[in-house]
Parts: C-alpha cells; structure tokens; sequence
C-alpha cells in the first residue's frame, strides 16, 4: 500500500490501482499518470464513492479499469476529463465496470479517449445530466448492458461500436426514462436485444446502421430504421 496526497493505492502487477480517497478533499482532482516511477491503471471498486466535494476529475490516459461503484453518487461531480501523457497514443481499451458513475446525478461529460466499454450493469444510470461520453462524439463498443442508461434525460444520441467479432448487445431496460434521446447508431453485423424490455427501451428512436446489419430482433413495430 501508498498513500500519495490522501489517496490509497495497491501495488498490481507493473502499475498501481487507486483503493480509496482517504483524507482528499480537492474539488478539481487530478490522478497522477504516475506514481514512483510506475503507471496508474485502475480505480477500484467504490474508491471515491459519496465523494460529494468532488466537482471534477482528471484522470491518467494510462488508466484500463474504473471498477464497480467507483463514482457511485458522487452528486456533485459534473466532468470527468483525461490528462495528456506519453501514453495517450497507446490508450487502447477503457473498461467501465458495474455501477461506475451511478446516480452521479449532476455528471454532463466523461472526456476520455480510447474505446469505452461498458462490462456491468447500471454503469450511468441515474446520470441526469449526461450529454457527452468520450472524445469521439458518444462513441462506446460491443454493448449496452442493462440498465445502462437509464434515467439519463439529458442524452441525445449514442453509437454502439462492434468490438472484433462480437455482436453488438442490448441488455434490459439499457435505454429506458430517456426522453431526449432520439437516435442510435449500431456498427456492426448483428444487433441483438436481450428481451422485450430491452426492445422497448429503443422503440420509437430513429435507429441507424449499415445495410449489412443483422438487426434481429429490432423488426418490431415502433422501431424505425436508416440504413447507409
């Protein structure tokens, strides 16, 4: 374990994850890239949970993981943005885990680069004011697990990026109470939705995709479709 200006990190393999915000109280936090000569690859699981000073965070390009609850109902917390390192050209994959942000009900933008995936369950949801997700013009890849997005009144539209061979998924409810939100684009072969609740939840949005796209089984009445 270290502890570098209140924050908590364990050693993990060639690089260092944050385990807790013990004593920090900084409103516009900035995470080193690195920390005794090694890179700061993940946030752990609720480390800077209710953090509720918290207004905005720089993160490291070298970070891969924002593990479970990570910024869990840190209410206050309004832009999550991305320091310029000798890494950012390698940034690669950014994996957002269950529940990462949830009910951070005050969040407008999550500026970081990379391909963002989404591994867990509810990872924005509850996220009212959300408008904007990486720097690629709300771009993430492979999925949309349940919940996903739920409650975020303040999205307009969304592309969903296939990742190599996967097909792209929709989970249950992954777009529901989203009322601003009137297009999504897929990229991809095959488009698959959960259940019917996972439908529901892209019923009556403008969907665009390649005419290549398997879209089963978006076929379904309320569903309106563009293809290019």
């Amino acid at each position: 374990m270290k502890f570098v200006d209140g924050i908590e990190y364990e050693s993990v393999g060639t690089g260092w994850k944050i385990v807790k915000n013990v004593s920090n109280k900084d409103a516009d936090l900035v995470i080193p890239n690195m920390v005794d000569g090694l890179p700061v690859v993940d946030i752990g699981s609720s480390a800077f949970a209710q953090c509720m000073h918290l207004e905005s965070i720089t993160l490291p390009s070298t970070i891969r993981n924002i593990y479970d609850s990570a910024f869990m109902a840190c209410r206050n917390l309004k832009t999550i943005n991305e320091s310029a390192s000798i890494f950012l050209h390698n940034r690669g994959r950014i994996d957002f885990h269950a529940m990462a942000f949830v009910d951070c009900e005050s969040l407008q933008e999550v500026n970081v680069s990379g391909e963002i995936h989404l591994v867990g369950n509810a990872v924005f949801r509850l996220c009212y004011n959300l408008e904007k997700i990486g720097t690629l013009g709300n771009v993430i890849y492979h999925k949309a697990p349940s919940l996903s997005f739920h409650e975020c009144r303040s999205l307009q539209e969304l592309t969903i990026m296939q990742y190599s061979t996967n097909d792209i998924g929709i989970g249950r409810n992954a777009f529901a109470c989203c009322p601003k939100l009137t297009k999504l684009t897929f990229m991809g072969h095959n488009v698959f939705c959960a259940d019917k609740p996972a439908l529901n939840s892209i019923k009556r949005r403008k969907i665009v995709c390649p005419t290549t796209c398997n879209l089963v089984p978006l076929a379904y009445e309320g569903v309106h479709i563009t293809t290019y």
